[in-house]
Order: structure tokens, then sequence, then C-alpha cells
């Protein structure tokens, strides 16, 4: 499936895996986007609070908590659209993604095409 190319977004990829990180900081970057990244909760509201992101990607089992804990922490009007990045996919893990304000659920390994098509239905 062909996706229209997206103007250059500026997305925050929350992961603790840093092998995980690097790889999705590649693709993303290939893609023509700016990345930031934050390997914690923490450091995700430490980057939320000082910039401004279209995109936010966040792994789910993080080091201190929840990456549900991202949303929820970010007052609704001010949140960037949002994909959750986990190794589960069951029908709970799908409905507290959406119930958190997620727009899409992706399952790991996450391949490329299926990156780029995930980030131009989260900014459609």
């Amino acid at each position: 499936m062909d996706v229209a190319p997206l103007p250059s977004l500026h997305i925050l990829v929350v992961e603790d895996n840093d092998a995980t990180l690097m790889v999705m900081q590649k693709l993303i970057t290939h893609l023509g986007h700016r990345v930031s990244t934050a390997a914690s909760i923490a450091e995700a509201r430490s980057q939320l609070a000082a910039g401004q992101f279209d995109l936010l990607l966040s792994d789910l089992g993080l080091p201190d908590g929840n990456g549900i804990e991202i949303l929820q922490q970010i007052d609704p009007a001010a949140r960037p659209r949002a994909i959750a990045l986990t190794g589960y996919d069951d029908d709970d893990d799908l409905r507290q993604t959406r119930e958190a304000g997620f727009t899409l659920h992706l399952t790991k390994p996450i391949n490329f095409d299926q990156l780029k098509a995930a980030i131009a239905t989260a900014m459609a």
C-alpha cells in the first residue's frame, strides 16, 4: 500500500530498549522526520514540556511505569497524536490504549512499512 508523503514531523519516541530505540530513530529519520527520544516516563515528560511534538510513539512497558501514564499526564488539549508500541495485542491492551488516547496500537516487532503506514494513519 502506497502512502502519500507527509510533511516533516517532530516525533518523540519513548522506548527503554536501546537497540529498539536506535532502530526506531533510524527508520523515522529515514522517512524525513525529526526525532527526539526518551527512555522513561520522566524523560518523556521533560521532553514534552520542553518542545512541541506532532506525534508520540511510546512503548507501554517502561522502567518507571506504563506508557499510558504519559498521555494521562498531558493536558488533552496539548496532547500530540500518539501510537502505542507493545509486545502485547490482546483485547484488553487495545481497549486500554484507545481509552488513554492512543490513535493506534502496534505490536513489536515493527517493520518499516508498518511504521510508515502507522505514522500516516495517525496523522490523517
